[in-house]
């Protein structure tokens, strides 16, 4: 019991942007070399690793830039596409149209 309350203290003051916890943590690209010795799967996870991130910015700035509502297109199954679809689809693309060329 003493443990599982250390371990929810040690989530709840948990800061993602403290240099000292990369230090304790592996990054996906090592996990899958190590756990799995395949070059293009640690490729095609650092591409989709890297544009979530860039969607996540997308995101949170929305809207300072005027990225919210409706792109005026709608998608095959007829519904209304908004502009971070829009975006979010072309960081995935270009993302991994750059790494596997």
């Amino acid at each position: 019991l003493q443990t599982q309350k250390q371990n929810s203290f040690e989530m709840a003051n948990y800061d993602p942007d403290d240099v000292k916890n990369d230090m304790k943590n592996i990054t996906l690209t090592s996990f899958i070399l190590n756990q799995t010795r395949d070059n293009e799967l640690a490729i095609l996870m650092n591409a989709i690793q890297l544009s979530c991130k860039s969607i996540t910015r997308a995101v949170r700035k929305a809207g300072i830039a005027g990225l919210y509502g409706l792109a005026g297109t709608e998608n095959s199954t007829g519904d209304a596409v908004k502009k971070l679809d829009l975006i979010s689809n072309d960081i995935m693309i270009n993302a991994l149209i750059f790494w596997f060329r």
